[in-house]
C-alpha cells in the first residue's frame, strides 16, 4: 500500500474523531517523500539536509533527490 492510499482509506474509514485524523495524516503525509527547497538543501520544514539522507532529521519527512530539471 502506498502512502497516497493510506490516505484514502484513511478518508473513508475514519469517521467522527478529527483530532486523530490529522494526526494519522499528518503521519502518513510525511511518508510521502518531497523536493527539498533552495538548492536542494533545505527541508520545508527549514532544517538543513544532505543528499545521503532519505528522511529529514528534524521532521521525519521522507525527501526527493531525484532531478526533474
Amino acid at each position: 500500500m502506498t502512502p497516497k492510499e493510506a490516505l484514502n482509506i484513511l478518508d473513508e474509514t475514519v469517521i467522527g474523531n478529527l483530532e486523530l485524523k490529522i494526526v494519522l495524516s499528518n503521519a502518513i503525509e510525511k511518508q510521502i517523500p518531497k523536493k527539498c527547497k533552495k538548492f536542494k538543501d533545505v527541508c520545508s520544514c527549514g532544517y538543513g539536509v544532505f543528499p545521503h539522507m532519505n528522511f529529514c532529521s528534524q521532521c521525519g519527512q521522507a525527501l526527493d533527490w531525484s532531478d526533474t530539471e
